[in-house]
């Protein structure tokens, strides 16, 4: 290891350049290839647990401005588990860039959808925020740590300020719906 790059190539850190200029050195990847499959296929069910249950974060007479929400949530969170289970399947540089795919469009579409539902009480959309943010964040986090195809997540993540991570377990998800979203929500179901 004679340069910098060969340093960062053989450990797997990454820099990121921000809009400022400023470069980012965080090691993101896992410690084996499949450890980022592994805990995303524990994670997973939970976010769609979590997508699932944005619903019950409102009351009924505001149902139906989350509900579509809620549909893309479900919607987006299965795209990534149906990618994941087809790299699971035949694991190929094709298949793993389909995972990055469906998350990247998981992390873009979904708040797109959470901004034109035009969720007008304060409470509802701090709370529907917050989940929406949960699960973004971590299929980011999942992403980031994918090896070769993980950039756009990790610049998503720079830009929250989030510069080391690590893949959460079921348990902590369920946690931190827990204090994150519940905390928010005038009702909420408890994980």
């Amino acid at each position: 290891m004679n340069t910098r790059r060969d340093f960062m190539k053989h450990t797997g850190m990454v820099v990121l350049g921000t809009a400022a200029g400023v470069e980012l050195l965080s090691g993101f990847t896992c410690s084996t290839a499949q450890t980022w499959l592994t805990l995303a296929e524990q994670d997973l069910p939970v976010l769609a647990e979590q997508a699932a249950n944005i619903l019950s974060l409102v009351l009924p007479a505001e149902g139906a401005i989350v509900k579509t929400v809620v549909t893309a949530a479900v919607t987006l969170v299965g795209l990534v588990s149906d990618a994941v289970n087809a790299y699971n399947a035949n694991p190929s540089n094709t298949t793993l860039q389909n995972v990055s795919n469906a998350i990247n469009k998981a992390s873009t579409d979904l708040p797109q959808v959470l901004a034109a539902a035009h969720i007008v009480d304060p409470i509802t959309l701090a709370a529907v925020t917050a989940a929406v943010d949960l699960i973004v964040t971590t299929l980011d986090i999942i992403a980031a740590n994918i090896p070769k195809v993980g950039l756009a997540a990790k610049q998503r993540l720079a830009a929250k300020s989030i510069t080391s991570v690590k893949i959460p377990t079921a348990a902590q998800l369920r946690q931190q719906w827990n204090k994150q979203v519940c905390t928010k929500a005038k009702v909420c179901k408890m994980m």
